[in-house]
Parts: structure tokens; C-alpha cells; sequence
């Protein structure tokens, strides 16, 4: 869709730039981008076909920019409001419009008809567009060149009739589940949790699962696309997803963790804060065979790793490589000083309230402290070694290497004398002359 958006936006651009059309078509999609109410009508008058695609791609239609030379269009008699060019995208006016949240010309489509209303003229306020989605769908998971608010663009399609309930067939995703994703662009408003309450409102519900056994919780979960506010609105309408794992086995507070060292951490941390109210189960492993507590510190960030302990967590709990978050603490192989401080800490608060026990092996052999003592020299971190059971005072200083001796051959010892005897025979020979 950004890309038959960013698509709009240069046609626009080239058709405004360029002299009049030939054709009464393209008369008409220069009067429908510039807005222009009397070119519009000049153009239908001289025969343009209000249900023109531009280039078989985008009816003539999805291109006004504004409701009056909208109208001129709709209130013609031939105005086929739901066509959709056949071809792989198949977008129809009112996916255009609310993929941009404008909400104006959604209002028109609905409202606005011919003098002799016909089937077609109706709009079809469910139809699907080329990968399966509805208008309704399409507002709610609207994030970029917005023209309006996706709420009030929900609203609209909500009120004629659209249908919250239906689901993409080729991902079983529903309008909440795109919803929950639509992190908006930096600037602009998090509109997300006034989405699901409208969407709530009309039979939407917040546990049907997509076909990965994603509900609305598995989505917002995830601090790529989440948030802790949405993480509350999801819980606040059902909690019944918090100990329910997806089909890769992850449950949410699994998904909260997972990217959060890659990810913003404050956003994990909002995450996980919300998932705890609702007392989510620490003790469960998810697709990787890690609990939450080996995710949190994976993550490498102490807040996430003392909110998991102070929920309940404890070090008892195996992955699949037999280890306790204490090994995962261990491998963690710090590349800065922060980071050295950081696991330091967590591994401090794994011993001193997570009851890890420092002499427990994993299905290697191994303890935490001989994990860490295999990090590669650059990488070690002394104080982990410390908080894990060493007596290790420093890291040891890398001697240089000697350079190598040669051994003198004996032709190469003996050419000093040599030369000393040829200077001493030349010297005798000059005597006797």
C-alpha cells in the first residue's frame, strides 16, 4: 500500500506539471488531482468516463483530492463507486482513502449518490482489496501520509455497516490485529487504544487468533510494534490471552523479551510492566526453550531482569541446552565497560534474590563461571567472573611474544674470519713486493 500511496503522490505531482491532456479521461484525472470542480464537469461533458484507471491501475475516482470534485464524480449516474481495476492490487477509492485516514472523502462515498441510484452506486463498505483487506482494516492500521485520524476514519466505515469481524483468508488477521500493529510515525498520535475501543464496540474481540495463534495481545506485545498503553487496553477488555502461547509456542510476555536488546528498551520495559499486572506465568518456556527470566537477561538490561525477579522469577527453570539464566548471564560476553556493569549487576541479582545456584551445570558440564571464563580476551569481564564465584583480582595482561632466534649456520659464522684472513694475506703480499 506505501508504495501505490508514494505511486499517487508523483502521478499528482506530474499531472499537475504537465500541459492539458488530450482525452477527456485525462482531462478528467487532472481535474480530479488538482481539485478542480469545473474541469471535472467539462470533462464528463465531453464524454471522460467517470470510472476511468489510470494506467489500469488507480480509478479516476481515488485520485480527488477534494469532496467537491468527488461529488461531481458521484453524483453522476454512471459512478461505479466499488471499482477496482483488475490487476494484482485491485485498490477501489474507498481503500485509498482510508489508507490515508481521509476521512472526509470515506464520508462521501458513503453519502453521496447519483440522482438514480443504481447497485452500483452503492458503496460496498466490505470489499476486500487485492491481498484481502477491508477499508476498515486498512484505516485501522493506517501509520503514514495520514490526512486525518484513523479513529475518526474507522468510525465512519464502522457506522455504515462495516464488518470488524472479518479476516484477511490468507493470514486470519482481523481489523484488531492491524490495529494493535500500527505503531504511527515519529510526530504522530498514538491513536491505538481509542481504535480498539471502537472496533471493541462493533463485536471486534481482542482473543481471536490470527492463523500464527497470534490474539491482540501476542501482537502488542512485541516492543517493535507495541506499547505498554495498548499491552493495558488489550488487558483491561480480556486478560485471558496472558498464559496462552502462539503457534510457535511464545507466549506474550516471551514476545515482550525477545527483541528487547535489540529494540527500545524503555518501550520492552512499558511492555513487560503492563504484562505483569495481569500476573503472567515466569516459569513457562517459549519456542527457543527459554523461560522469561533467560530472555530478560539476554536482553542485558538490568530494569527488565529486576522487574521479572521482583514479579516472582526465579533461577530454576532450564532451557534447552540445560542451562539456568545464570549460563545465559555468563555468555553473554560483554563488548563495552557498560555492558561489563550491566551483566555484572544482573548476574548479582540472579544470585543475591533469583536463588541461582552457581555450581548448577548445563548438559556440557558446565557452570556459569566456566562459561565466562571462555569469553575471548577482549571480551572478558572481570567483575562477572567476580559475582560468579571467582577470585580472579584483574584480567590477565598478554605477554608479547619473543621474536624468534637465529641460529647462526656455520658457513655464516665463519664469514667474519674469512674476511679477516683475505685482508690479512692481501696485506702480507703487499710487504714482500
Amino acid at each position: 500500500m506505501r508504495k501505490v500511496l508514494s505511486a499517487l503522490v508523483v502521478l499528482g505531482v506530474t499531472l499537475l506539471a504537465a500541459p492539458a491532456r488530450a482525452t477527456p479521461d485525462e482531462d478528467l484525472v487532472t481535474a480530479a488531482v488538482a481539485g478542480d470542480v469545473a474541469g471535472a464537469t467539462s470533462a464528463i461533458a465531453n464524454g471522460a468516463d467517470v470510472n476511468y484507471a489510470v494506467e489500469d491501475q488507480v480509478p479516476v475516482l481515488a485520485l480527488c483530492s477534494t469532496v467537491d470534485v468527488a461529488e461531481v464524480l458521484l453524483t453522476n449516474d454512471n459512478i461505479d463507486k466499488n471499482f477496482a481495476p483488475d490487476t494484482n492490487s485491485s485498490f477501489a477509492a474507498v481503500h485509498i482513502f482510508a489508507s490515508r485516514a481521509n476521512t472526509d472523502l470515506v464520508n462521501a462515498l458513503i453519502s453521496t449518490s447519483p440522482p438514480t441510484p443504481s447497485p452500483t452506486s452503492v458503496l460496498n463498505v466490505d470489499q476486500l482489496e487485492g491481498t484481502g483487506k477491508s477499508a476498515l482494516m486498512l484505516a485501522a492500521g493506517a501509520t503514514s501520509q495520514l490526512l486525518g485520524s484513523p479513529v475518526d476514519t474507522a468510525d465512519a466505515l464502522l457506522q455504515a455497516g462495516a464488518d470488524a469481524t472479518l479476516t484477511v483468508s490468507s493470514t486470519g488477521n482481523t481489523a484488531i490485529h492491524f490495529a494493535v500493529a500500527a505503531k504511527p510515525d515519529t510526530g504522530v498520535a498514538d491513536t491505538r487504544v481509542a481504535l480498539l475501543e471502537k472496533l471493541m464496540n462493533h463485536g471486534a474481540s481482542v482473543t481471536t487468533k490470527n492463523d500464527d495463534g497470534s490474539g491482540a495481545l501476542h501482537v502488542a506485545s512485541q516492543p517493535n510494534v507495541g506499547s505498554g498503553a495498548v499491552v493495558q487496553a488489550v488487558l483491561a477488555a480480556s486478560a485471558a490471552d496472558i498464559n496462552v502461547a502462539d503457534t510457535a509456542g511464545d507466549y506474550p510476555v516471551h514476545l515482550a523479551l525477545r527483541t528487547a536488546r535489540e529494540t527500545n528498551a524503555a518501550t520492552a520495559e512499558s511492555i513487560l510492566s503492563a504484562l505483569l499486572t495481569a500476573s503472567p506465568d515466569l516459569t513457562v518456556t517459549g519456542s527457543n526453550g527459554q523461560s522469561p527470566l533467560h530472555l530478560g537477561v539476554a536482553s542485558g538490561q538490568v530494569e527488565l531482569v529486576t522487574a521479572l525477579v521482583n514479579a516472582g522469577a526465579r533461577d530454576n527453570v532450564v532451557d534447552s541446552s540445560g542451562g539456568l539464566a545464570i549460563h545465559e548471564a555468563a555468555a553473554y560476553f560483554a563488548v563495552t565497560a557498560a555492558q561489563c556493569s550491566e551483566i555484572t549487576a544482573i548476574a548479582q541479582i540472579l544470585v543475591e534474590n533469583g536463588e541461582a545456584d552457581l555450581d548448577a551445570t548445563n548438559t556440557a558440564g558446565e557452570t556459569a563461571l566456566e562459561i565466562a571464563e571462555t569469553a575471548p580476551e577482549d571480551r572478558r569481564c572481570i567483575s562477572l567472573e567476580q559475582a560468579l564465584g571467582s577470585s580472579v583480582t584483574s584480567a590477565p595482561t598478554p605477554q608479547p611474544t619473543p621474536a624468534p632466534v637465529e641460529t647462526p649456520s656455520a658457513a655464516t659464522s665463519l664469514r667474519p674470519l674469512s674476511t679477516f684472513l683475505a685482508v690479512l694475506i692481501s696485506f702480507l703480499l703487499y710487504k714482500m713486493e
